[in-house]
């Protein structure tokens, strides 16, 4: 999501307008799956950042 120039904090309106227009394109891009399709991608998320190993 860009920031506004000069940061958030000095736009406040353009960042809120942008965190809506964000939350609402992501929004209705997980509407369009099943809830197997969520589970199976946070599944593959979570095997992509690393393995657990035990040693010893």
């Amino acid at each position: 999501m860009p920031k506004p120039v000069g940061g958030a904090h000095r736009n406040w309106e353009e960042t809120a307008a942008a965190l809506r227009q964000a939350l609402r394109d992501h929004l209705w891009e997980l509407k369009g799956k099943t809830p197997d399709q969520l589970l199976s991608a946070r599944y593959e998320k979570f095997r992509k950042i690393g393995i657990f190993q035990e040693t010893g």
